[in-house]
Order: structure tokens, then C-alpha cells, then sequence
């Protein structure tokens, strides 16, 4: 078993481009999106609370509890941690 998987992983890897090769293929697509006038980025999104103030107005809530209010909250992520 411990070989599959360990052979799975290195077929994963080797069918991944190579980063170069990677941006070269995103930058074309991101040229064509935009010249179709697509939106490629969608980074700007409407928020109606900040996390901090999300937090403290809503961190009373127990698991499953509903709260009928209806917000939006945006927030970045700075790294992908992988296992």
C-alpha cells in the first residue's frame, strides 16, 4: 500500500509543470480573460464587518446556534500550509 501511494505522489508530481512553465500558462490565460473582459482577479469584495468586529459581536454564539443577521466578511490568506 505504502508504495502506491508513494508512487501516486511522484506521478502528481511529475505531471505538474514546472513553475515557469506554470506562469507562462497563467499569464496567457489572464492576457485572453482580459481581452474577453472577464474578470480575472475578483479581489475586491463587499464587506459589511471587519473579522475583529465579526468576532466580537457573534463570538457568543455556541456551535450550531443561528443568528438571522446577514454579513460578509473577506479576509486574505497568506499561507497554505500542506501535510
Amino acid at each position: 500500500m505504502a508504495s502506491a501511494q508513494t508512487t501516486e505522489k511522484k506521478i502528481d508530481r511529475e505531471s505538474e509543470p514546472d513553475p515557469n512553465e506554470y506562469y507562462k500558462l497563467r499569464l496567457m490565460y489572464v492576457q485572453n480573460a482580459k481581452k474577453e473582459g472577464k474578470t480575472v482577479y475578483p479581489h475586491k469584495y463587499h464587506v459589511s464587518i471587519s473579522l475583529r468586529d465579526f468576532i466580537e459581536k457573534y463570538g457568543y454564539l455556541k456551535n450550531e446556534e443561528i443568528n438571522q443577521d446577514s454579513v460578509s466578511v473577506a479576509e486574505i490568506v497568506y499561507i497554505k500550509l500542506i501535510k
